[in-house]
Formats: structure tokens, sequence, C-alpha cells
């Protein structure tokens, strides 16, 4: 490659440069200079005079790193000027610039006032004005971008001043349990609707679709709790109308869970006294009923073998289901509400009824007695007719199966009673004379 025109060397930013000529070395040696640099090699030929005079300044004592490109060497004296430029294989390089060219060229350093060691080059024309400066050639390497964060989504502002939560209350759904369930019974029924538990002793429907509520606003976390309580008007204790076995029933809160025993205290409440219980699930809102002993049922009724209709309801303003909704906005901003409704007739039990099994024999020592002294002339006199009364015979001789209830509101009676001729009619009567 032919010598830059005004430069007296040759240069190859895309390689190693070649010599323009060849110059003698401080020994004295004819040699080729090659001076470093990031993007190739050129050679810097001339004589080591050429740096005897040659002014450094601001050379720092490590470069690491290449400066940014607006800095650029600044003149003093005379003569070329040399700028910190960074460093190439550990050798610090400097940027010096001509009148002539304003061609940028990089030499190591060296302290000042001295050339480069075993490196001579010929003078050069003084610095430019700083605004002719050429800034050092641009890497090669590709920009690094810096890494990006994902976005981060801004946090939701509650409502200045948010509306609590309106709640629509609905009195809905039946738990129903059936005597003839307990151990002994005869009859059950068709569960009640929403009942998801299968024995006929326990019943479990979910009691939150009573309950309609506007939705939370933007950001609120929510929470809702259901609870049952006894009613402020009805006095723990005190009996419900229910009865057992002719025993009243009352209703104790015990744990959250409503409890109707037998007991005449909540303290002497046990498995033994406990004829049902009531609980509900606070996150769910699912009511479960469980009955553990017969419930007496006032309705008089004639059992055929099946079961019959015949409930016994928990009184209106004994027992409430109770609904919590609590929005939280964060900062303290907070909203709730709450609702309630009376499980007066929600809580059915069905009765059981007896059975007859079999009749036996009937035998009975029952007399009809005449005398035919009473009829037209007759001589003693006495009675022409008898009557007795059979049917406690019929009902002795009956197997009863009272069920679950165990008779204690139970009765067995007899009726439509005939006569049946054990002979073919006509045929003459046979009989005795005593």
């Amino acid at each position: 490659m032919p010598a830059e025109e005004g430069l007296g060397f040759a240069l190859n930013p895309g390689g190693d440069a070649q010599a323009a000529e060849t110059d003698r070395d401080m020994a004295g040696n004819v040699q080729d200079r090659k001076v470093p640099d990031p993007h190739g090699e050129f050679v810097l030929p001339g004589g080591a005079e050429a740096f005897q005079n040659i002014p450094y300044e601001g050379i720092p004592e490590t470069v690491d790193q290449p400066p940014p490109p607006e800095v650029v060497a600044k003149p003093t004296i005379p003569g070329p000027q040399y700028a910190p430029q960074g460093s190439s294989g550990g050798i610090p390089l400097f940027l010096t610039t001509t009148t002539e060219e304003s061609q940028p060229a990089l030499v190591p350093q060296q302290p000042p006032g001295q050339p480069p060691t075993g490196v001579a080059a010929t003078p050069f024309q003084p610095l430019a004005a700083v605004a002719d400066a050429v800034e050092a050639p641009p890497s090669s390497d590709p920009p690094i971008d810096p890494p990006i964060d994902p976005p981060i989504d801004p946090p939701i502002d509650p409502p200045v001043d948010p509306n609590p939560p309106a709640i629509d209350a609905s009195d809905l759904g039946e738990a129903l349990t059936f005597d003839g369930g307990l151990s002994d019974g005869n009859f059950v029924g068709d569960q009640g609707a929403g009942d998801t538990n299968a024995s006929p002793v326990v019943a479990s429907v979910d009691f939150a679709a009573n309950f309609t509520i506007t939705a939370p606003g933007p950001g609120a976390t929510r929470t809702i709790v259901y609870a049952l309580g006894l009613d402020g008007a009805y006095t723990e204790g005190s009996p419900s109308g229910l009865t057992s076995g002719g025993v009243p029933i009352r209703l104790y809160e015990i744990g959250g869970v409503i409890t109707g025993s037998t007991s005449l205290t909540e303290g002497g409440v046990n498995a033994g006294n406990t004829t049902f219980t009531i609980e509900i699930s606070s996150s769910s809102g699912v009511l479960t009923l469980t009955q553990s002993q017969p419930i007496d049922h006032s309705q008089t009724d004639i059992y055929d073998g099946a079961y019959i209709e015949d409930l016994a309801l928990l009184a209106n303003g004994q027992v409430e289901l109770l609904v919590s909704v609590t929005d939280d906005y964060g900062s303290g901003i907070v909203r709730s509400a709450t609702a309630s409704i009376d499980l007066g007739g929600n809580i059915q039990f069905g009765d059981d009824g007896p059975a007859i099994t079999d009749i036996s024999e009937v035998t009975s020592e029952a007399v009809l007695l005449t005398d035919d002294g009473g009829l037209s002339g007759g001589n003693a006199g006495g009675d022409t007719s008898d009557s007795t009364d059979y049917s406690g015979v019929f009902e002795t001789a009956a197997g009863t199966d009272y069920g679950a209830d165990s008779g204690s509101n139970a009765s067995v009676s007899s009726s439509g009673f005939d006569l049946e001729l054990q002979v073919v009619e006509g045929t003459q009567a046979k009989g005795s004379i005593n």
C-alpha cells in the first residue's frame, strides 16, 4: 500500500499495516517500526530524534478502557500532541493529529519527554484547532444493550370512598331428618332438596345460596364468614317447643354449634341426652343437621305400612344463620356488612310409624248367653240376647312394632270387624245341649 500523503507511512485499518519504508532504530539498525492499533497495525517511519521534543500531557498510570469518543487532544506547544486513548494488548495508547491531514495515529505511551521504546518517528506538525480534531474510530464490536426489566403493573388504587358490600337475604332451603332412620326405625321419606348426605338422620344443605352479595370494588380482598347463633329473643336453655319421649328439648350454643338436648343445664349436656345438633361451615355456608334421638309428633295418622309426611319444625325466633362480609382495600380502608335469616321452619324432623307384623290365633273366654225362657210362652223367663267386645282380643294378638318412637306417642286400635260363615250357607247348624 502506498504511504499516506503527508504522513510518511502506510495505514491498513483492516489488518496488519505494511511498511512504507525502513528506518534506523536508536542503535542505528535499519528495520520497520510497527505500532499496535485497535483496528490493525501501521508503520511509523522516522528517526529517533523526531521524538526528542514531543510533549506529553495527562498520561494516566493505568488505562483499562478507552475514554469516551468526545475526549480529544488539547494543543499546548507547537509540535505533535498526544492524548490518552486506551490500550491495546495491555499497551497504553495515545491519539495524535497532524495539521495537514487531521489523520489520527496511535503510539505507545512513554514517560514525558522520551520517545516510545524502540520506535523512531518523523516530526509532525502542531496539533490543529480543537474543532478540527478527529474522534477515534468507533469499535467494531456490537453495542451491548442494557438488560430490560419486565414491566411491573402499577398497583390498583382503591376508590376514594368505596361502598360497603350490599347483602340480599332469602329464607330458603330445608334440612330434613327422619325418626325412622334411627335405630329400630321403620319408615323414612324422601330427603329434602339440596341434601347431599345420604343418611336419613343427617342432612347437609348449602345455605350460602340464601345470600346475594354485590361484587367488591377494585383491589379489594374479600372475606365471607358464616355462623350460627341463638336469637336475641330466645333465652338459652328454655324449652324450645319440641319434645322427645314427652321431655322438653332445650337449645344451647356450644362452641358455635346449636345443640338440642333434654338436659336442664348446658353443663349437663352429653351424648345420651342430645336429640340433635345444627352446625355451619364458616367458609362454605353448608349447614348440617344431625339427629340422634326421636322427636315427638302431635299429628294423628293411621299408618298403612309406608311413610306418612308428619313433620315437627323448629319454631321461629330461636336460631339464626348469620353472614359477615368484609372488603379490605389496604391502607386501613375496610368496608363490611352483615345479614341473617331465621332458621325457624328450615329445620325439620320426619315422624316414624308403627307396623303390624302379624296376628296370632285369637282365643277368647267370652261367652254369649241367651235363655229360651225369655221367649214368648216361656216358663222361667231370661234374656233372649247377649253381646261382648272382642276388639281387645285382636289388639292383644297383633304383633306391633312402634319403631324409633318406642311407643311413647303411639297406640294400637282395631276396627272394621265383620262376621263370616265357616260353612256353606244353608247347612244345618250343629251344636250341643248342656
